[in-house]
C-alpha cells in the first residue's frame, strides 16, 4: 500500500518529491542495511500510505453505487487495521527479524542463547555488544553506542592479563563496582597507574593473600568514605559478593582484529603498547614427518621455525605447544638476542592453530581460546573451536559471603 501510495505521490508531485529524495533513499535503509533503520522508512512509509488512501477517495466519481462506495470506506477501515495491528506489541515482537549486517552473528547468537540464563551478562568484544542486548535482550558491558576509551580499556584488560586469576577477579570486581568504583580506587590510590598496580597484586591472588596485601599497603590508601577504612572493607570492595552470572563469551572475530589486545595491555603510564599485537589462524593443519602443515605454512621442528610455503619467508619459534584430547605439551626452544621470536600453537584434534606474538601467548584470551585450560576461575559451558568458546566466570569469594 505505501508504495503503490508513494508511486502515485511521485506521479502527482514531481518536483516536490525531488525534495525528499533522499529520505526516501534512507528509508530503503532497513532492506539493505538492517532493521535498526527502520526510524527513517517511518516518515515515508506515512506520506506513502496517506497517498494510497488519498488515492481511493480520489475515484469517488467512479463509484455510483451504494455496494461501490462501501467498497471504498471498507478499504480505507482496512489500511486503519492493518496500522494498528501492526502497532500491537506482540506482533511487533514477534515478527521481528534480525538486521541484515549482523547475519553471520546469528549461529553465535544462537548457541550463546542457549547456553546462556536469561538474566546472565555477557563479556565480550564490544561489537557484540549490541546484537546480544538488541536481540537476546542480556546485559554486556560495552558496545557500539555505550563505550568510550575508558570502558573499552575495562572490557580489554581481564582479556590481555596474563593470570587467569585476575582476569576473573576483575570481570567480577567490575560487574559489581562498574566505572564509580573505578574512580573510587583512582582517588583512594592517586591515579590510574598506581590503582591498576594494586588490582594487578591483589586481585591475582585467593582473598587470603590478598588480605595481607592490603593490610601492608592500607597506610598509603586515601579513605574515599567510611566504608573504605578497613581492610575488611578493602576485601569486600575487592571481591564483592557475586549476584551476577558472568559469561564470557571468545569468537572468531576477536582473534582477527585483536583490538582486545592493544588496548587492554596498553602501559597506562607512558599510552605505548607493550608487546606485539599479532595473532594468525591457520586451518586444516595436519603433522607428518615433516612437521605440521597445511596448503599455506609448515613448522619445522628440527629447525625451530615457521615458513610461508608462498615467500619462503621463515620465523624463529619461542614455543610449540600441542593439545589433543589428553592435554597439552608446550616445548620450548632455546632463544637467541636481537632475534624476533614467534609462538605457535595448534589443536591436533580439530587441525586449528595460530602463530602469534610472545607477549600474546601469554594472555587470559588465548590460554583460554587455544590451549583451553583448566582453572577454578572459568568453567567451559561450550568449547567450539575456532568458531567461539562459552566460558563461565567464576572468581574468588571471601568467606564471610560464601557462608551466606
Amino acid at each position: 500500500m505505501a508504495i503503490i501510495g508513494l508511486i502515485y505521490f511521485i506521479k502527482q508531485q514531481k518536483i516536490t518529491a525531488l525534495f525528499i529524495i533522499i529520505p526516501i533513499i534512507l528509508g530503503l535503509l532497513p532492506f539493505v542495511a538492517g532493521s535498526r533503520f527502520l526510524i527513517f522508512s517511518a516518515p515515508i512509509l506515512a506520506i506513502g500510505i496517506g497517498y494510497f488512501v488519498q488515492l481511493l477517495f480520489s475515484y469517488e466519481a467512479q463509484y455510483k453505487t451504494i455496494k461501490h462506495q462501501s467498497s471504498r470506506y471498507i478499504s480505507v477501515a482496512a489500511v486503519v487495521f492493518l496500522g494498528l495491528y501492526s502497532s500491537y506489541s506482540p506482533n511487533t515482537f514477534s515478527m521481528a527479524k534480525p538486521a541484515i549486517l549482523q547475519l553471520e552473528y546469528l549461529p553465535l547468537l544462537r548457541q550463546l542463547n542457549a547456553h546462556t540464563p536469561a538474566d546472565s551478562y555477557i563479556w565480550t568484544s564490544w561489537d557484540m555488544g549490541y546484537p546480544i542486548h538488541y536481540y537476546l535482550d542480556k546485559n554486556t558491558f560495552a558496545d557500539g553506542q555505550f563505550s568510550d576509551g575508558e570502558k573499552l580499556y575495562y572490557l580489554h584488560f581481564p582479556l590481555a592479563a596474563d593470570n587467569l586469576a585476575l582476569s576473573a577477579n576483575f570481570m567480577r570486581f567490575y560487574s559489581e563496582q562498574g566505572v564509580a568504583g573505578m574512580k573510587t580506587l583512582y582517588q583512594a590510590t592517586g591515579g590510574e597507574v598506581e590503582a591498576f598496580r594494586l588490582l594487578k597484586e591483589v586481585l591475582s591472588k585467593k582473598p587470603k593473600q590478598a588480605k595481607k596485601i592490603i593490610a601492608r599497603k592500607l597506610p598509603n590508601l586515601s579513605a574515599t568514605s567510611a566504608d573504605l577504612t578497613t581492610v575488611e572493607q578493602w576485601l569486600s570492595f575487592l571481591y564483592p559478593k557475586q549476584n551476577k552470572a558472568i559469561y564470557l563469551l571468545l569468537h572468531q572475530r576477536m582473534l582477527k582484529t585483536v583490538t582486545w589486545f592493544k588496548q587492554g595491555n596498553t602501559d597506562l603510564a607512558t599510552g605505548k603498547e607493550v608487546g606485539l599485537p599479532f595473532f594468525l589462524g591457520f586451518e586444516n593443519l595436519l603433522e607428518d614427518s615433516t612437521g605440521i602443515q597445511n596448503d599455506k605454512i609448515i613448522i619445522d621442528r628440527q629447525k625451530r621455525t615457521i615458513t610461508d610455503k608462498s615467500t619462503k619467508v621463515s620465523q624463529s619459534l619461542s614455543h610449540l605447544l600441542t593439545r589433543d584430547n589428553n592435554g597439552s605439551k608446550i616445548t620450548r626452544f632455546a632463544r637467541l638476542k636481537r632475534q624476533q621470536y614467534f609462538a605457535f600453537e595448534w589443536d591436533k584434534t580439530s587441525g586449528y592453530g595460530a602463530v602469534m606474538s610472545n607477549e600474546l601467548s601469554k594472555t587470559s584470551l588465548n590460554k583460554l581460546f587455544m590451549r583451553k585450560k583448566k582453572s577454578d576461575y572459568f568453567q567451559a559451558i561450550s568449547l567450539k573451536s575456532p568458531a567461539y568458546q562459552i566460558w563461565k566466570v567464576q572468581g574468588d569469594v571471601i568467606p564471610l559471603f560464601k557462608n551466606k
